[in-house]
């Protein structure tokens, strides 16, 4: 129990510090926005059904179709 009140106490005051200073926030945004890119980094190829493979499997009709148009 005492464990959680600490935690609560830290995050207190934390936000009161960030009252004080302002520009203090922008490490918590920066710290999301960096959590979001690694995030859609690993979610984005598996949503799209994406991987090496599927490319490596398309590669010879891709050069084909270059070699057509050139």
């Amino acid at each position: 129990m005492n464990r959680i009140r600490t935690s609560f106490n830290i995050i207190f005051q934390s936000l009161k510090l960030m009252q004080l200073h302002p520009k203090l926030v922008f490490f918590p945004v920066l710290n999301f926005i960096g959590m979001f890119g690694i995030l859609a980094f690993f979610a984005l190829p598996l949503m799209f059904e994406t991987n090496i493979f599927s490319v490596v499997d398309d590669f010879p009709q891709v050069m084909q179709q270059m070699q057509e148009m050139g």
